[in-house]
């Protein structure tokens, strides 16, 4: 029952280089398991409500 805690959380983790472009990453529960999604994305487009992580390094999402 955890996992569905961390259900529709969404986090921006800047890169280290350069803080104002990130990934942004949501959880997502469907029927059989959880799972993260990312997407490339800057900070000034982010939606509300979205949670800051720490910096890491741009390709630890490749």
């Amino acid at each position: 029952m955890a996992a569905k805690s961390y259900e529709g959380e969404k986090w921006f983790f800047p890169f280290e280089d350069d803080k104002e472009q990130g990934e942004l990453v949501e959880r997502v529960i469907d029927a059989r398991c959880g799972y993260w999604t990312s997407k490339p994305m800057k900070k000034s487009d982010l939606p509300s409500g979205v949670k800051m992580g720490a910096p890491t390094d741009k390709n630890y999402y490749r």
